[in-house]
């Protein structure tokens, strides 16, 4: 099935969608002139032996995951981020060149606008309070890989789901009367991957959420009753 492509028009994505909202008008217009476009098909995986490019990338549209791949024959995937317009990925001033164990995959056609160390040098050669602006993104990104591995270790698998859906509510959902509305952004399968379960185990604790009331389902959307 081919998903329809939301296209952001750029002042939307870095002045109210992107971490770099945040910044005076004349830091917003001198990055907005520093980045390069490129398109990523869906189904691309750039392996993190390929990151230490020095260079930034903002999500204009699309989705992409951050995955660590399991070895042996089952290649089991652990899902660590999932990034969407507005988020930021890569290392433009990697500490070393050593392998970056984490991989992007690709799922939706992904539109993204490219920041090389250069031009990001040169920004923050006149606009040094911009660096505040990627500690907070460092900072935040700690704290959800932090949360990922607690959904992994901490509890049973339906203590890992509800941890789950209680921090994409907080990250991604929407208030409304009921609760928090979740956008359909996640399946089955990735929710599975981020908690350490099987999907078949995941479609059954949400049918049991939905039966107890915790949970109402709007097809792959759902409202987290609060």
């Amino acid at each position: 099935m081919t998903s329809t492509v939301k296209h952001i028009d750029f002042p939307t994505l870095i002045r109210r969608l992107s971490p770099f909202r945040t910044l005076s008008s004349d830091a917003q217009a001198d990055i907005e002139q520093r980045f390069a476009y490129r398109r990523y098909p869906a189904g691309t995986m750039i392996p993190g032996a390929a990151q230490n490019t020095g260079e930034l990338l903002l999500i204009r549209y699309g989705k992409a995951k951050v995955v660590i791949s399991g070895a042996g024959e089952n290649q089991e995937k652990l899902v660590l981020h999932v990034l969407g317009a507005g988020d930021l990925f890569g290392k433009p001033f990697p500490m070393d060149q050593g392998p970056v164990p984490a991989d992007l995959e690709i799922i939706d056609e992904v539109g993204a606008l490219v920041l090389t160390r250069e031009a990001l040098t040169a920004h923050l050669r006149r606009f040094p309070a911009t660096s505040l602006v990627l500690l907070r993104m460092l900072s935040e990104r700690l704290e959800e890989t932090y949360e990922a591995m607690a959904c992994l270790s901490l509890g049973d698998v339906e203590a890992r789901l509800v941890r789950l859906l209680t921090r994409l509510a907080k990250k991604e959902g929407r208030r409304v009367p009921e609760g928090f509305l979740l956008p359909a952004a996640h399946t089955q399968t990735d929710i599975a991957s981020m908690i350490g379960a099987r999907r078949e185990t995941v479609s059954r604790l949400l049918t049991q959420f939905a039966h107890d009331g915790r949970i109402v389902r709007l097809g792959r959307a759902m409202i987290l009753v609060a």
